[in-house]
């Protein structure tokens, strides 16, 4: 990390066109809520100074402007990260990429979920970014939620039965976790695809895994700091802290981590078939690209 920036709550990833990193991270005295410091950009040569970009971006209250699954800055419109993506209360909010020209977009077709908000740290561009996915919390303290997609400019918004908002390479799909209680009242998720154009969800089976089967739904808590299913301890005495997840550059496979301290799994989306890698790991796995002809 850059001297005078602290790896409390950093979370980082490439932009879309490859050249700076983004980086969630925290400066002196750091009074930002845990995961919610200062977005950056950084250059990977090491010879720029870092950008701070957070000014004038509305930071997330209580959550990260991404997660540790994001290998792509889902803020910044692909392919080459020229707009980036923000939220106020109900409305989108676009800047250009030097953040001098503000555009407010406002959502159409959700009037029968009024008054709702959407949160700040799940919106993500479609791989060609014709397309934003976003959570949408509406309902007595908002405590009702659901994943939504739309068009770029705000059109023709519509409800997703399951999934999150880490898109497919061909945007097809969309993938996320949800959480579950079991009866003995231990917490688990598991991992949900669904399809785009028809809105239908599968979850994968191979993710039901130690105590990652599929229970009750968790009641939507108030928003806060802490992972998507909440701070428990796994088998083992192992902590369960987050559970990291990526396509594969093929769309054919997602590799998680089930929980810290385990072995990463590759899963086949069409089969559900899990291969263990042999190695433990602490963090979310991520796939290398490598040119073919």
């Amino acid at each position: 990390m850059p001297a005078g920036y602290s790896q409390r709550g950093t979370a980082f990833t490439w932009t879309p066109d490859g050249s700076a990193l983004l980086a969630n991270v925290d400066v002196a005295p750091g009074d930002t809520p845990y995961f919610d410091g200062e977005l950056s950009l950084l250059d990977p040569s090491g010879i720029a100074e870092p950008r701070l970009i957070t000014p004038p971006l509305p930071r997330g209250p209580g959550g990260p402007y991404f997660w540790h699954s994001d290998h792509v800055a889902p803020m910044f419109r692909p392919p080459d990260g020229d707009m980036i993506l923000t939220t106020t209360g109900g409305t989108l909010v676009t800047w250009d990429r030097d953040l001098e020209q503000r555009t407010t977009r406002f959502l159409r077709g959700l009037d029968a979920f009024e008054p709702y908000r959407l949160s700040p740290w799940a919106l993500s561009w479609s791989p060609d970014g014709s397309m934003i996915a976003f959570v949408l919390q509406w309902g007595a303290a908002y405590q009702s939620g659901a994943v939504f997609v739309m068009g770029a400019d705000g059109s023709d918004a519509r409800r997703l039965d399951g999934g999150g908002t880490t898109w497919s390479p061909d945007g097809t799909k969309l993938a996320g976790e949800r959480c579950t209680t079991h009866p003995d009242g231990r917490v688990g998720g598991v991992i949900v695809v669904a399809d785009v154009a028809s809105g239908s969800e599968r979850v994968l089976e191979a993710t039901r895994v130690a105590t990652k089967q599929e229970g009750e739904a968790l009641e939507p808590a108030d928003l806060t700091d802490e992972p998507l299913c909440g701070w428990y301890a796994g088998p083992a005495g192992r902590a369960w802290d987050y559970e990291g997840w990526a396509w594969s550059p093929d769309g054919r496979s997602i590799a998680l981590l089930e929980r810290a301290g385990t072995r990463p799994l590759v899963v086949d989306v069409e089969t559900g078939e899990a291969i263990e890698l042999p190695w433990e790991a602490d963090s979310a796995p991520s796939w290398q690209r490598v040119a073919t002809e």
